[in-house]
């Protein structure tokens, strides 16, 4: 039974089937799509996410914990899925077990793996460090000995090293320096490693969302747009739609005077006479506190802006030269709103990533 009496999202199959078709439809050649679901798919819902990805094609699934990748099995998903976080040894039994991929960051996680295995093999891909300084084996400044490193893991018993990636810090700015030297960092120990070893991955990738955009060259074997696939592509991208729309139903209407403070703190005075929507959205669903008295709710087609401090579990919204009741729908992002994932993260100071996934798990998912 949907519960619509509250607060929840509307995910949008439809919108996710036209971002994946819009986004494979200039991928070059052979090269393979990789859908990022991690994080319960940036808040959308994973399984959900995962079966319609699936059944429209994708190649590939990747996720960032052990268990989120068994969770994608549990609920009968076939396609290959690599968990991109580092995953403690006594947990690798059952990623084999279920034909997960694993990503192997240094060649002492790939002995320990080897370890824990028994008889048992792990596909794994290899992550490098070209410049994030986040997980990998380390290449700047010493590209011999990161070669050597992935020779020494290439060499193991029951690792199957099927690929290779790195991750671009900055790939969301065109014309970057910096994605460049990622870049040829990535290429030049690819190269490093086939001319010492002669040893090709099957899989090579580093493009993401931002790079799938601004340095389409980066491709290669496979791309792994995260954000884009939700509707929020770096600048300069058109033809993505919002696959998230979140909604609340006004629980209260009422007359306030002036001089009446709204919320928390009083930080909100009433210099006229108001009406008021009381509405059942707060920080704890996800609508940060931060952006207090900072956006507009939708409400039918008109801006109701909110006021006060944005409590818990409700907040209040200006309503006064709207035709609004109890039980109305008010829109806080998405589709059909004058608010996005991307404004919010404007005036909040953070990214649209952070926005989605911030909807907490309290809040139901609709998939239409």
């Amino acid at each position: 039974m949907e519960d619509r009496s509250r607060t929840w999202a509307e995910i949008s199959l439809d919108a996710l089937e036209q971002n994946y078709k819009t986004i494979v439809s200039r991928l070059p050649g052979k090269c393979r799509f990789m859908g990022l679901v991690k994080a319960d798919a940036y808040g959308h819902g994973a399984v959900r996410v995962a079966e319609k990805l699936q059944s429209l094609g994708a190649n590939y699934l990747a996720v960032a914990t052990p268990s989120e990748a068994l969770e994608l099995r549990g609920a009968g998903i076939g396609l290959p899925v690599l968990v991109l976080g580092a995953t403690q040894p006594d947990m690798i039994c059952s990623l084999a077990d279920e034909d997960i991929t694993q990503t192997v960051v240094s060649a002492q996680a790939a002995k320990a793996y080897c370890g824990a295995l028994g008889d048992r093999s792990l596909r794994v891909h290899i992550k490098v460090d070209t410049g994030m300084s986040r997980l990998g084996i380390v290449c700047s400044g010493r590209l011999e000995e990161a070669a050597r490193e992935i020779q020494e893991i290439l060499l193991l018993p029951n690792l199957e090293c099927e690929g290779i990636y790195t991750h671009l810090a900055t790939s969301d700015l065109p014309y970057d320096n910096n994605t460049n030297e990622q870049v040829r960092l990535f290429n030049s120990l690819v190269d490093r490693v086939y001319k010492t070893s002669g040893f090709l991955f099957k899989i090579k990738h580093c493009a993401n969302s931002g790079a799938y955009i601004n340095y389409p060259e980066t491709m290669g074997d496979m791309c792994r747009p995260g954000i884009a696939l939700y509707g929020y592509p770096p600048a300069g991208f058109a033809g993505l739609r919002p696959v998230m729309t979140l909604k609340t139903r006004i629980a209260q209407i009422k007359d306030i005077a002036p001089g009446a403070g709204v919320s928390y703190g009083r930080t909100y005075i009433a210099d006229r006479k108001m009406r008021l929507a009381v509405l059942p959205v707060g920080y704890a669903d996800g609508l940060h506190r931060c952006l207090s008295g900072r956006f507009a709710f939708t409400i039918g087609s008109k801006r109701a802006p909110q006021i006060g401090r944005i409590c818990m579990d409700m907040c209040m919204a200006d309503v006064t030269d709207i035709e609004a009741g109890p039980g109305d729908e008010a829109i806080v992002f998405g589709e059909n709103a004058f608010e996005n994932a991307s404004t919010l993260a404007a005036r909040a100071g953070t990214i649209p990533y952070e926005i989605l996934c911030a909807v907490s798990s309290r809040v139901p998912r609709y998939f239409r």
